[in-house]
């Protein structure tokens, strides 16, 4: 009787593996099958033409993060815009 345990024992772990083996067959088929789908990026407006100057005037409250933030988009618009370039 002791001799069957083991062998229930076997043949379960056997189903068991054969169970992960097929959901992990199963993961890798639908990423491979969605890895090849492409998408188109959705348009998006150019910096230059929708972004503006942010001014800060005297009586704004701003927190110091605010103004690393403002700083960083003005000096993105100056880069690539040319904002702030006195023309001739």
């Amino acid at each position: 009787m002791h001799s069957a345990l083991p062998l229930v024992r076997k043949e379960y772990m056997m189903l068991k593996l054969k169970s992960v083996r097929c959901l992990l067959a199963g993961l890798l088929i639908s990423c491979a099958a969605t890895g090849c789908a492409t998408t188109t990026a959705p348009v998006q407006p150019d910096f230059c033409a929708t972004a503006k100057a942010i001014y800060v005037g005297k009586d704004d409250v701003i927190t110091d993060a605010t103004a690393r933030e403002i700083l960083e988009h003005n000096l993105t618009g100056q880069k690539l815009c040319g904002w702030g370039k006195k023309t001739k």
